[in-house]
């Protein structure tokens, strides 16, 4: 029976009137590992936290869950966070709400989600068979708003029953305030641990444990409701695994049952850090690695040998996180730190467990600093060496360390064991050979063999070895037939590197072991790359698209000499690698298509490190570009190149290289490309009419087939059009025409800028909560693209409509500027950029609302050093000097920056901007009267 379960967790609420409660989104993180380790497929399991537990959104799981219930299955629903029990003004009897994260103080059960409504889910879906457990306070299921008599319910989950487990019913849930876990979800997922292996268990015996459990902690008992059917259980008999038998005396066989004890042991403690230790050629290798194939979400990450830094560990992390998106194991230089990564991984996957292994191989320092920045992130570990743990190293987490010491196996046992695995002598010899007698290498192959009934094999250990050499080359295959094919192997050979365990495969494709990439590193058997590049590049013919086939064909091509066999492939790796988090693929295909001169590849691959920000790399490799001999191609890299230098913020240079080109150009849509270029800069250089004049000019074009490009026109003169005091109606339409042309091409950066150009429009006619409507729509497509610089450019516009509508202390606007600030440094990291100047002007602002003179002092002070030229936000920094000025008692000077920022508008003829000074002057530190003056003295002056 198909079982589903949608696990919810809320520790932070949107009203800050709620209680944040820690406990919740762990202990909902450990029921949902749990599921999965008792072998419930992660597929079936929803995991809904925080902010994305909303009531909209748990509905919608329960409906994108119905197809799952075609068929017979059960529901199991677990929820940990606040719960309440109330009168409804239109009611007389109390009832009960599960509190979500947007839920509203004031009206909990209108906004929250009521146990009837949650029934009513239920219902919808029909299920055989549910379990709801709830670890949340004042909750009853009875006694409620149109009773839920046995018999209703029993017709509606379609005949064999529902348990309903209440963690403390219309009484208090307490979670440990220390390690952050709920007593009732501790006491719960101890005694499913404790049950499963049991044969005939049922529900009334987790109630007996879990009573059991609370009343030692003299908390209130769990409130029950069973119905139908006494022997329901909450797991299937074919999600456990059966129990090895014993053979003989060999220790080897109980690494099931370690591993069963060791499930639980996680399970059973809130995020908890297993130190696994003992002498080497103990097998913790080969269990940690069997615990982690039997856990989708684990990742597995092998110390290499001769490490002495915390980078190799790094490196070695985000190998596994690609491996585990099926990709080719590689290193890149870190960029974060470990504790950073791991808080991302955290964030993305929070049922996550990190095994980490021989610790032993780095100096006791590198030690000592992993563990410390570990400790940080509240994620289940499996920390294996050789070594016990050392003293006080864990603080935050020293009460979840559990140590694990494991058994000893001797030589002489390992070698018995491996002439009965099966193999004839010389393959048994070879292996040995392989290990050169090393015990612990020995035993990783036996544990791996052991339990397994592997008939005698005649293979030749040449033959193996060339097996071997072609997995590790390659990196791993996806098809079996066509990798022996490609390298002249039997199948048979590559079925005994499956039996012994030195293959991984996965639901994508197949990987080479660790313990492979350690013979072929120790014994230097040399790697056919060029082959494996063969390989890659007949599987990307056959599956075109396939990202692990790209990513491996464009990782194995950077070490070989002549790629053109393989360029139909890689041109299909272009084709498939062009999502932000392929971009250092992309880099790779750009050194490669620049040593083999395939301009016209080379060329593409630009316009994607363009767009991904990676404008240096970009620039590189545009520079020979820009003196090809070949017409086209020499354009196009300089319409790439004007593009560049608009974005880069290098806005004159970008003038005074390509206006003189642009008079020159006799292709029409490079044409309409570098105008828009030049028109942009102008326009963020304050030079309207001369903006304006390329705007118009790239519009009158009809016999151009770069429909985008006209597209970006539109949106730029709908720009202007508001910037100016244009004709509202129109700009409207231009930009409604540039978002139809963006959505129709896909063309994703673009449309961020039309939805900004459509929250002005709405910004102008002071519609500010449609203003923020458009700009979430933006941002969540900047937030997708990791695109910093229109990240900050939506949110500079984001914040001065959250200034007219919130109280400056608002959380809205405390939120946007600490992401203002984090994605400013990060994009301050790489130089200059367009957008800077405007964030911090907009952050400028913020701070002078909040009267932070010291923050704003410094703003300010990196702002001044950028070109006064930039007239454009140039308005906004005179303005913010002057906010400046009069919070600090110096009202004469404030006035005169006020008076040249107003002067400047109207030189430019900026009305939307002259509205927004005036009205900034409203809350300023200046005297009244003297703001009244201003005022007065700078009217707008209109134009005919």
């Amino acid at each position: 029976m198909k079982t589903i379960a949608i696990v919810v967790g809320v520790s932070d609420y949107h009203d800050p009137l709620f209680e944040h409660i820690p406990g919740a989104q762990a202990d909902a993180r450990r029921f949902s590992w749990a599921l999965t380790s008792w072998g419930i497929p992660k597929e079936w399991i929803y995991f809904i936290t925080n902010e994305k537990a909303t009531k909209a959104n748990i509905i919608k799981t329960f409906y994108d869950c119905r197809s799952g219930f075609d068929t017979d299955a059960k529901l199991i629903f677990y929820f940990a966070g606040h719960g309440v029990r109330e009168t409804d003004s239109n009611q007389g009897m109390p009832e009960s709400s599960l509190i979500l994260y947007d839920t509203r103080y004031e009206h909990p059960l209108s906004t929250g989600l009521r146990l009837v409504e949650l029934m009513q889910l239920i219902r919808a879906l029909k299920p055989t068979q549910v379990f709801l457990f709830i670890d949340a306070c004042s909750l009853r299921l009875n006694q409620i708003d149109n009773p839920l008599n046995d018999e209703e319910i029993l017709s509606t989950t379609a005949s064999k029953g529902l348990f309903c487990m209440l963690s403390s019913g219309i009484n208090k849930s307490y979670e440990d305030a220390i390690l952050h876990y709920g007593y009732f979800t501790h006491a719960l997922l101890k005694a499913i641990s404790e049950l499963r292996t049991h044969k005939q268990t049922n529900c009334h015996d987790i109630v007996k444990k879990v009573s059991a459990a609370l009343k030692k902690q003299s908390l209130p008992p769990p409130e029950v409701y069973l119905i139908g059917s006494e022997n329901m259980w909450i797991l299937e008999s074919s999600y456990q695994k059966e129990q090895v038998p014993l053979r003989n005396s060999d220790e080897l066989v109980l690494r099931e049952e370690t591993l069963a004890k060791l499930q639980d042991l996680i399970v059973t403690h809130p995020d908890p850090i297993v130190w696994m230790w003992g002498e080497g050629g103990m097998g913790k290798t080969v269990i940690a690695e069997q615990l982690s194939q039997k856990i989708s979400s684990s990742l597995y990450v092998s110390i290499p040998k001769s490490s002495n830094s915390s980078i190799v560990i790094l490196r070695s992390l985000i190998e596994q996180m690609r491996s585990q998106k099926s990709e080719l194991f590689f290193n890149r230089p870190p960029e974060n730190t470990i504790s950073q990564t791991l808080n991302y991984i955290y964030s993305q996957t929070p049922d996550t467990i990190l095994i980490l292994d021989h610790l032993d191989r780095l100096n006791s320092q590198d030690v000592l600093t992993i563990v410390s920045e570990i400790d940080q992130v509240p994620l289940p570990c499996i920390l294996i060496s050789r070594h016990p743990c050392p003293e006080h190293s864990f603080k935050l987490r020293r009460s979840n360390v559990l140590h694990w010491r494991a058994a000893p196996l001797n030589r002489d046992e390992a070698i018995h064991l491996l002439m009965k695995s099966g193999f004839d002598p010389s393959v048994a010899h070879m292996l040995l050979h392989a290990t050169s007698g090393n015990a612990l290498k020995v035993r990783q192959m036996l544990l791996k063999l052991s339990g397994q009934d592997i008939p005698a094999h005649s293979h030749a250990s040449v033959e193996l070895i060339h097996c071997i050499t072609s997995v590790v080359a390659c990196g791993g295959f996806l098809n079996e037939l066509l990798f022996c094919e490609t390298f002249d192997l039997q199948l048979e050979t590559l079925l005994t590197l499956e039996k012994l365990g030195l293959i991984r495969f996965t639901t994508q494709g197949c990987y080479p072991h660790d313990v492979l990439l350690d013979i072929v590193d120790e014994n230097k058997w040399s790697l056919d790359l060029t082959k494996a590049c063969e390989y890659w590049n007949l599987q990307i013919l056959q599956t075109p698209y396939n990202l692990w086939a790209c990513r491996s064909l464009v990782l194995l091509a950077i070490h070989i000499n002549d790629n053109t066999p393989f360029k139909q492939a890689l041109s299909l790796c272009l084709e498939t690698l062009t999502e932000r988090e392929n971009l250092n693929y992309m880099i790779d295909l750009a050194h490669i298509f620049q040593k083999q001169a395939w301009d016209e590849l080379l060329l593409k691959t630009t316009d994607y490190l363009i767009d991904y920000e990676a404008y240096q790399l970009a620039g590189e490799m545009l520079s020979r570009l820009l003196d090809s001999k070949i017409p086209h191609i020499k354009n196009h890299a300089k319409k790439n190149d004007a593009r560049r230098y608009m974005l880069l913020g290098y806005l004159n240079e970008c003038i005074q290289i390509y206006t003189p080109f642009l008079r020159k150009c006799r292709s029409s849509d490079i044409a309409i490309s570098i105008r828009n270029s030049l028109g942009l800069s102008h326009y963020l250089l304050g030079n309207m009419d001369t903006a304006k004049s390329y705007f118009e000019e790239n519009l009158k074009v009809t016999n151009t087939r770069n429909e985008m490009e006209q597209g970006i026109a539109k949106l730029l003169m709908g720009f202007l059009l508001v910037y100016r005091g244009g004709d509202i109606s129109e700009a409207k339409i231009m930009f409604d025409r540039g978002l139809q042309v963006f959505e129709s091409t896909n063309s994703y950066t673009w449309m961020i800028l039309a939805f900004i150009g459509l929250s002005d429009h709405a910004f102008r006619q002071k519609r500010w909560q449609q203003a923020i409507l458009y700009l979430n729509k933006g941002l969540e497509i900047a937030e997708a693209l990791e695109h910093k610089a229109f990240i900050l450019f939506t949110y500079s516009n984001l914040s001065k409509n959250y200034v007219k509508l919130y109280h400056i202390a608002s959380p809205e606007i405390s939120q946007a500027v600490d992401r203002m600030e984090s994605v400013l440094k990060q994009i301050q990291e790489y130089g200059n950029n367009w957008v800077i100047l405007w964030i911090q002007n907009a952050l400028a602002l913020i701070y002078a609302r909040r009267a932070e003179i010291q923050k704003l002092q410094s703003v300010l002070d990196r702002i001044s050093s950028q070109s006064s030229s930039n007239k454009w936000p140039y308005i906004y920094t005179l303005a913010n000097k002057g906010h400046l000025l009069a919070l600090k008692g110096d009202y004469e000077k404030a006035k005169q920056f006020y008076q040249n920022s107003l002067s400047l508008a109207q030189q430019l003829y900026a009305p939307l901007m002259h509205e927004e000074i005036i009205l900034d002057l409203s809350w300023c530190a200046l005297p009244s009267p003297m703001v009244e003056k201003i005022i007065a003295e700078h009217q707008f002056k209109s134009v005919k």
